[in-house]
């Protein structure tokens, strides 16, 4: 039984950080996508994140709960995440987000980007399927960890993100 278990915890280990390593690989660059900015203009993605601060992207819904949950977080925490770069990513229209942001005070956060990618173009690069996600990279652009369907506590965040 011991062996068998000792073997099971090798196989996952060696399955998880081959994926963390295909990931790396495969989220080397940032998409390039067309997606709409708050000023509904049009942008590549890979210009609105941040060059110097780590950044965290945010896959969420206006009408989920745990993403509101999530942000408010994050909000309640911005002293201890004021070096990372946060890009909320949403495939709803920029109508449905405008009275989102305002409602979570968005606005006057620096560190808070919220775009609208309505074709889900940038959440199908990385395999986004469900709310609230993230994918965290450091301030030298390298991909860290993508995190599915959870709410992750700040400090959790800037540890991955910064390496501290």
């Amino acid at each position: 039984m011991k062996l068998f278990l000792s073997i099971t915890l090798l196989l996952f280990n060696l399955v998880a950080f081959g994926q963390a390593e295909n990931d790396s690989v495969k989220y080397k660059n940032f998409p390039t996508n067309k997606v709409f900015k708050m000023d509904s203009t049009r942008g590549s993605f890979n210009k609105i994140l941040s060059t110097s601060r780590a950044n965290v992207i945010m896959f969420f819904s206006p009408d989920c709960d745990h993403c509101e949950d999530e942000i408010n977080s994050l909000t309640q925490n911005i002293n201890l995440l004021d070096s990372i770069q946060f890009t909320l990513v949403s495939n709803r229209p920029l109508f449905m987000l405008k009275p989102f942001i305002k409602k979570m005070g968005l606005n006057k956060y620096k560190n808070f980007k919220v775009i609208s990618d309505s074709n889900n173009e940038i959440a199908r690069y990385y395999g986004i399927g469900s709310y609230p996600s993230l994918v965290i990279y450091n301030r030298q652009q390298q991909f860290k960890k993508k995190i599915l369907s959870s709410i992750v506590p700040p400090s959790i965040i800037k540890n991955i993100a910064l390496g501290e």
